[in-house]
């Protein structure tokens, strides 16, 4: 019997950028308005059909707070994909999509796909969606606008997330972190 896939995708942005809510949407197709602040981080796993086998994405929810950024290389460690969430009604958007982008460069493996997305497609707009499309293509990035209320954007998202799996996977059973090499050293 044929192994199922797996594949790490990570969501990180702000915190109240919407990435639960996108992630609950697509998961159950429900918004919930109530929802807890994440904390740390939370992980779901969807089988899905890529290239005509099952496979299982096993989606990190990501808490958005300054004080948790130091663990985005621990959750970018084997990603496939890191989703860089954003807020339509902040005007300071592109700086804070500019600044988590340097960061999940600097720290996701080199074959990690990137996506942006603007997420609350359905409350008025502050952010200038030329300069964010102009930084997108800059950066060989693909940009997704969607709504997590409404569901808007949001199959289309993961299909192309999907899509765009590389051949490569997370494999979670053999992640291993070395403690060093076991030489004890004196104190003094």
């Amino acid at each position: 019997m044929k192994k199922t896939a797996d594949y790490k995708v990570i969501l990180v942005g702000d915190t109240s950028v919407g990435k639960t809510s996108i992630i609950m949407r697509f998961q159950h197709d429900v918004f919930n308005p109530n929802h807890l602040e994440t904390v740390g981080a939370s992980f779901i796993t969807k089988q899905v059909d890529v290239l005509g086998s099952p496979a299982n994405l096993n989606i990190w929810d990501t808490a958005g707070q300054e004080k948790y950024r130091s663990l985005v290389p621990m959750y970018t460690r084997n990603a496939s994909t890191a989703v860089i969430v954003f807020d339509l009604t902040n005007p300071q958007s592109l700086t804070i999509l500019q600044s988590w982008h340097q960061q999940v460069k600097e720290e996701a493996p080199e074959n990690c796909k990137i996506v942006f997305v603007g997420n609350k497609l359905d409350l008025q707009a502050t952010v200038d969606r030329d300069s964010i499309g102009k930084y997108a293509a800059d950066q060989g990035v693909d940009v997704f606008y969607v709504s997590a209320l409404s569901g808007q954007g949001i199959n289309e998202l993961f299909e192309y997330i999907t899509k765009s799996l590389p051949s490569t996977r997370y494999s979670p059973t053999t992640e291993t972190i070395s403690l060093g090499n076991g030489q004890k050293k004196s104190c003094c």
